[in-house]
C-alpha cells in the first residue's frame, strides 16, 4: 500500500473503526521507519486537538456576508486617501477581499455541516437477481430477497442490507470493510471473499455458507461471534442466541445459484438433508443403516422424483410418495 494508504488507515484506528488485519498491517508500517511513527504522532496530535475544540457553535453566516456587502456600498462612495509612502488606497478593495474569504468560508462551512444526501437503492428479487454493487462486488439475490446498498459507498466502509438470501463475491480492499446487515440482526463483515447468507424473515437461524476467503459473523443479541474460514458454515440458533461453526460437507448452500445439487463421497443423511432444503419436501428413510453410505452425483437440475430416483437406484431402496411434497425411502444398503 502507499503511504497515503496507511496515513487513511491512522485515521480510522483514531476512530476506533480499523479490523484486526488493518490494526497488524498499520503496526508493520509503523515499524519501518522513524518517519512513519513520526508521521503517525502528528496525526494524533491533530486528532486530539480536534477533540479538545468545541463540537458546537453558532454563526449567522448570512448576516456576516451581507453586512460585509453593505460596507462595500458605503465605503465605494468614499474618496480614495493618500497612505504611508504617498501611495493611494481604496477603502473598499479590503472589503471585497474580505468578502471573497467569507464566500469559500461559507461554501466550506456548508459542505461540512450539511453533507449531502445519500442515495439509496433497493433491489427486490421476482426471480434469482444479479445485483452489481458500487465498488464492483456482485450479489446474486435469491427470489423474494431484498438488498439495499447506496448509490456510492462512504470513504470509511461498505455496508448493504439483506432480507432472505444472497451469495456475495465481494472486491477485495482492506481499507475498506464489506459489511451486510442482516434483517434478523446479525451482522456479516468481509475483507474479499465468496459466501452466501440465508436469513429469511421468521426462519429460527441464519445461516452463512464461505466459499472462498474468511468472514466474521456477529449478533447485535449475542455476546459471541464466529470467525468463519473458506469451507466453514455457521449456524445462528435465534432462540439461544449462540451460532455454531461446522465444516460443511457440501456447497449445496449455493445450490439455488448454481441451478443444481452435487455430491462427492457424501454421507446419505446429508444428501437427504440437501434434498429437503433444495425441493422444499420430507423425506423419511427407514434404513438407518444407510446414514453414513458415501453418495457421488454430478450437478443436476432434475425435479425431486427424479433425483430421488437416481439416490434409491445407487443403494437399491424404493421410494414412496406419501403425498406431494412427502417421501418414503426404505429397504437398500451400502456399496
Amino acid at each position: 500500500m502507499k503511504s497515503s494508504d496507511f496515513q487513511l488507515l491512522i485515521w480510522k484506528k483514531l476512530r476506533g473503526e480499523t479490523s484486526e488485519s488493518e490494526n497488524h498491517a498499520l503496526a508493520d508500517w509503523l515499524n519501518q521507519s522513524t518517519e512513519n511513527q513520526q508521521l503517525a504522532d502528528k496525526i494524533e496530535t491533530i486528532w486530539q486537538s480536534f477533540d479538545a475544540a468545541p463540537t458546537e457553535f453558532a454563526v449567522d453566516l448570512d448576516a456576516e456576508f451581507l453586512d460585509l456587502k453593505k460596507r462595500i456600498a458605503q465605503e465605494k462612495a468614499e474618496p480614495m486617501r493618500v497612505v504611508r509612502g504617498g501611495k493611494f488606497e481604496i477603502p473598499w478593495r479590503r472589503a471585497a477581499a474580505a468578502v471573497a474569504i467569507l464566500a469559500v468560508a461559507v461554501w466550506g462551512f456548508r459542505q461540512i455541516s450539511s453533507p449531502a444526501k445519500i442515495q439509496m437503492q433497493t433491489v427486490f428479487a421476482k426471480t434469482t437477481e444479479k445485483v452489481a454493487l458500487p465498488d464492483g462486488s456482485k450479489v446474486w439475490l435469491r427470489e423474494g430477497s431484498t438488498l439495499e446498498f447506496p448509490e456510492k459507498f462512504s470513504q470509511n466502509s461498505r455496508s448493504v442490507s439483506l432480507t432472505g438470501e444472497a451469495f456475495f463475491e465481494v472486491e477485495h480492499d482492506v481499507l475498506h470493510p464489506f459489511k451486510i446487515q442482516n434483517s434478523d440482526g446479525s451482522t456479516v463483515e468481509v475483507l474479499g471473499t465468496a459466501f452466501n447468507i440465508s436469513t429469511p424473515e421468521n426462519a429460527p437461524a441464519t445461516e452463512v455458507f464461505v466459499k472462498t476467503g474468511r468472514v466474521r459473523f456477529a449478533h447485535a443479541g449475542s455476546k459471541t461471534a464466529a470467525i468463519l474460514e473458506a469451507g466453514q458454515k455457521s449456524i445462528f440458533d435465534h432462540n439461544t442466541l449462540k451460532v455454531k461453526v461446522l465444516k460443511a460437507e457440501t456447497s449445496n448452500d449455493l445450490a439455488w445459484q448454481t441451478g443444481g445439487l452435487s455430491f462427492e463421497n457424501t454421507p446419505v443423511s446429508q444428501v437427504i438433508l440437501d434434498f429437503e432444503k433444495f425441493y422444499g419436501v420430507e423425506i423419511s428413510l427407514k434404513n438407518f443403516a444407510l446414514v453414513d453410505c458415501k453418495y457421488t452425483s454430478p450437478l443436476n437440475n432434475q425435479p425431486a422424483e427424479k433425483a430421488l430416483e437416481a439416490l434409491a437406484l445407487a443403494f437399491g431402496m424404493t421410494v414412496k410418495k406419501l403425498g406431494e411434497k412427502e417421501f418414503e425411502m426404505f429397504g437398500g444398503k451400502c456399496r
